[in-house]
């Protein structure tokens, strides 16, 4: 059996407005000797048959289709079925530069690279698009803090990581944590000792719809406590002193998350809010527009902070 360079795993869940750009994208790539492996995850919209119209005309894709068991579920019926030497995700709203796989499985070969990183853009609904670079990568601990930090995007997007990673460190995603399922899979991947690479270039495309209903912008209380989850595992797991900012940080960016959450209610949010001190923010030297916020909140409450959350929210996620 010929063994494809790139595997690229795509979770599918009623994207059909955005499928056809999704798969044109990876089908178009300038490395042809590539799998494509499509994850319909139970949608209700014209998107399964959308993915058997291109399984049907190009051997090179594999359509699946299961129950819906949310992202974290596609993705590791994808990461399974994957043959590729390399391995990627695209999600099925966003869209890769044909040039992409090329680009990052030339410098994974050549440096023999367990994970490339590369830049990425945002691509709004205005036609507007914002690059984000590459990440200076200088040593695997100080991209683990950045991670925990989200100094830097922990999507599994922009990167190419070597398939066989997962397979000797029995390294897989864990069904039901459908927010931060990427910055999990990656701590994971970063417990083991890597030769990681980074580029400065962008290719893959991340919509970013503010006014959407997905779960990234829809958030309750049942995606803070998969946040958390993620929060406490990498604290669990990454316990140096060394990463004692980065964790304030996530703490910050957890209570932050919480006032987001459409159903939090006063009772909840004091939970969060109040494993985190003041005290703790200034000796880790953390002065941001985020942790000012969080330190209103301890001063004026629950009612008031939500409502001046809501009149800053462009400011925090532009």
């Amino acid at each position: 059996m010929v063994t494809p360079k790139v595997s690229i795993t795509v979770p599918v869940y009623n994207t059909e407005r955005y499928l056809h750009q999704c798969i044109d994208s990876l089908i178009n790539q300038t490395l042809k000797d590539i799998e494509i492996i499509l994850v319909d995850d139970g949608s209700t919209d014209g998107s399964g048959a959308i993915c058997d119209e291109y399984a049907a005309v190009d051997n090179r894709i594999k359509v699946i289709h299961k129950e819906n068991g949310g992202s974290a579920s596609a993705r590791q019926v994808g990461l399974e079925l994957v043959t590729g030497e390399y391995y990627t995700v695209c999600d099925s709203d966003d869209w890769l530069d044909y040039g992409m796989c090329e680009a990052l499985y030339s410098v994974a070969s050549k440096r023999d690279a367990d994970i490339v990183l590369s830049g990425y853009y945002a691509n709004y609904q205005d036609g507007g698009q914002t690059q984000i670079g590459g990440y200076d990568y200088t040593t695997q601990k100080k991209y683990i803090a950045d991670v925990i930090s989200r100094r830097v995007e922990p999507m599994t997007c922009s990167k190419l990581i070597k398939t066989d990673i997962f397979r000797r460190y029995d390294i897989s995603y864990e069904c039901g944590i459908n927010l931060g399922e990427d910055a999990l899979i990656l701590c994971k991947l970063l417990l083991q000792p890597l030769n990681i690479v980074s580029i400065d270039s962008a290719y893959y495309h991340y919509r970013r719809d503010m006014s959407s209903g997905s779960y990234t912008n829809h958030i309750t209380m049942k995606s803070i406590r998969e946040m958390e989850y993620v929060y406490r595992w990498a604290e669990r797991n990454f316990d140096d002193a060394y990463y004692a900012k980065a964790h304030t940080i996530a703490k910050i960016n957890l209570c932050v998350a919480t006032i987001r959450a459409i159903d939090v209610t006063k009772e909840e949010y004091q939970m969060i809010v109040d494993r985190l001190s003041v005290r703790q923010i200034i000796s880790h030297g953390v002065f941001t527009l985020k942790s000012a916020y969080i330190i209103f909140t301890k001063i004026f409450g629950f009612a008031l902070s939500k409502r001046v959350f809501n009149l800053m929210y462009p400011y925090f996620y532009k």
